[in-house]
């Protein structure tokens, strides 16, 4: 289930996104950082990694704690949700949205 979401997320900005530990995740996550410097997509990248790791460890608590069966689907649109709303705020974007299975970010 959760490479399956990270996997979605790649395909999402045209990154590959597979991570062997936790290390390497951060360490992508600062990639995404530096890689586009000041751009707006590199601003929004920063919400990337961490709103993944909470939304999983969220869905992964309902279902040790609560039973409840997490579904990749239910985890990627709240990430989305995330990003679009955080997006707008780290970048000063005007609109951050998923089109088409792609993450588009106005000015």
């Amino acid at each position: 289930m959760v490479r399956q979401v990270w996997q979605w997320l790649g395909d999402a900005t045209n990154l590959i996104v597979v991570f062997g530990s936790m290390e390497e995740m951060w360490k992508a996550g600062r990639l995404l950082c530096t890689q586009g410097n000041r751009s707006k997509a590199a601003k929004i990248s920063q919400t990337f990694v961490p709103a993944m790791i909470w939304l999983i460890w969220l869905a992964k608590n309902q279902a040790i704690f609560r039973g409840q069966v997490p579904y990749p689907e239910n985890i990627w649109e709240e990430v989305i949700a995330c990003i679009c709303n955080w997006g707008h705020f780290c970048a000063l974007a005007s609109s951050v949205r998923l089109v088409r299975g792609k993450l588009e970010i106005q000015e």
